[in-house]
């Protein structure tokens, strides 16, 4: 019976879930794990957070880029604003 959700949870996580490798220092790592875990929140979930309350901002200054590939300056104000939050704990 484990096999078989197992298999189920492998399939669904290939059709519905896309991977996206984020590299950070080591001490930068850090700071955000603490700052997680201050707030009762997995890293993978903070980072989720950081990102939708960026999307949102971003939406009210322009409008979102066609396909909804993440442009130059949206990935370097995002890894401005986890470097904010990481720092300053907001």
């Amino acid at each position: 019976m484990a096999e078989k959700k197992s298999k189920y949870d492998i399939e669904y996580a290939k059709q519905n879930i896309k991977r996206i490798p984020l590299d950070v220092q080591k001490e930068h790592y850090e700071k955000i794990k603490s700052h997680a875990e201050s707030k009762s929140e997995s890293i993978n979930g903070f980072i989720k957070r950081a990102i939708n309350e960026t999307m949102e901002r971003d939406k009210d200054e322009q409008s979102e880029p066609e396909e909804h590939e993440f442009s130059p300056e949206f990935e370097e104000r995002l890894k401005k604003a986890v470097q904010s939050i990481c720092e300053n704990g907001r």
